[in-house]
């Protein structure tokens, strides 16, 4: 008689494994944007954020180093290690991606680099000190911004333009930093209604309707 087996024995629920060229390709769908020689840090952070959350984000961050490329034995016997092979396989889909997303001068910076993480490491070297400097840049144009012979709306769109971008690269700009930008560009004519204006807690269309009010 055949022995039996318990039906639950056979039923398996293995923890699905994604293959790198699936997430590689999900992950390509997701990224809009090529890197080049002005858009580090909004790249940067499309690209984190998408890493993060398909959990290969480790590659990246140095959480996750390359195990050794061999088992040995106690006799001094070696074999490939799985665990490498399959660190490496992911890896070079990482790679992969990391190409794809990169404009054609970007990735001439970055050849003979073999791993994701050389690769990552390299552009953080290449751009980090550029993205400052384009911060810097905006935190000035911001605070020279003047209202001079155009309109409110005008005046105020100019104003958001630029705290947008600031904010799309990570550096926000909070309410009464914006107001005290807006207040500081006004001409002489807005002088007697500032002091109403600074106790304002409003979006920035609220304060244009006051301040079209006023002329």
């Amino acid at each position: 008689m055949e022995p039996t087996t318990n039906s639950a024995q056979n039923t398996s629920n293995p923890t699905p494994v994604h293959s790198p060229l699936l997430l590689l390709n999900n992950m390509a769908n997701l990224m809009s944007t090529k890197l080049d020689s002005t858009n580090y840090m909004i790249w940067k952070l499309q690209i984190s954020t998408i890493l993060d959350a398909f959990s290969m984000i480790d590659h990246l961050d140095g959480s996750n180093p390359p195990p050794s490329p061999f088992l040995f034995t106690d006799a001094g016997t070696q074999s490939a290690n799985p665990t490498f092979l399959l660190w490496k396989k992911r890896d070079k889909a990482l790679l992969t991606l990391l190409y794809s997303i990169l404009s054609s001068p970007v990735i001439a910076m970055v050849v003979g680099q073999s791993t994701s993480l050389e690769v990552w490491n390299t552009l953080e070297e290449r751009f980090t000190s550029t993205a400052r400097a384009n911060v810097l840049n905006l935190k000035m144009e911001l605070q020279s911004i003047r209202k001079g012979n155009e309109t409110i709306t005008t005046y105020l769109q100019r104003v958001k333009t630029v705290s947008d971008k600031l904010s799309a690269v990570g550096v926000h700009t909070d309410h009464e930093e914006l107001l005290h930008v807006i207040l500081k560009g006004l001409p002489k004519e807005y002088a007697l209604f500032a002091s109403a204006i600074r106790v304002i807690d409003g979006c920035l269309g609220r304060l244009q309707s006051l301040l079209v009010g006023c002329t």
